[in-house]
């Protein structure tokens, strides 16, 4: 496959990308916003999720950019507005044009699943009691009464009409109080 060049959006003339998801300095070395002139293909580093990404400055201001997210910007087409990436192949060191394609987030975690990238949790759809990882947690007054034990959040917001996001707000420390009341993940 033929190495074609275009201009990173946002770094033109600076930086370019290829199809083959290298990454071009056209003015390494400068200093001082002033051209050097001279070119110099980046090493590429690997974030621990498996990511490749590279580093790019403008105007002395650096930002971190993912190589394939830089690759199909450039080289794909995105009529339907899709908000994610996916290497097709599942390697996620594969940043060549046609190992990428645009999908909803539904559309990459069932590639995921299907390809073996990620397993299915047999927790998927369970919840409350039903989902082994819920924990109970206890509803409090506010000196300190034990009201009643849920046996999860979930149970707690279908039940008794709580918000379970503003209990595990309150379960894990952010918040004091929810609704006049204290709540507590209970002791295992």
């Amino acid at each position: 496959m033929e190495e074609i060049w275009k201009d990173i959006a946002g770094y033109e003339g600076i930086y370019k990308i290829s199809n083959q998801g290298r990454v071009l300095s056209l003015n390494y070395g400068a200093k001082n916003n002033s051209l050097s002139g001279k070119q110099k293909t980046l090493k590429l580093s690997r974030s621990s999720s498996g990511y490749y990404h590279v580093q790019l400055y403008k105007q002395g201001v650096p930002a971190t950019k993912l190589i394939h997210i830089l690759v199909a910007q450039a080289f794909i087409p995105n009529p339907e507005g899709k908000s994610e990436i996916n290497h097709i192949d599942g390697n996620k060191a594969n940043n060549a044009v046609h190992n990428l394609e645009w999908v909803t987030r539904k559309e990459n975690l069932t590639h995921a699943v299907e390809t073996g990238l990620k397993r299915r949790s047999p927790m998927i759809g369970k919840v409350g009691r039903k989902n082994a990882l819920s924990k109970p947690v206890v509803q409090l007054s506010a000196d300190g009464t034990v009201i009643k034990t849920w046996d999860s959040t979930y149970d707690a917001q279908h039940e008794g009409g709580f918000n379970q996001n503003s209990i595990r707000s309150c379960a894990c420390g952010f918040k004091k109080t929810y609704r006049g009341f204290v709540w507590r993940y209970a002791e295992a």
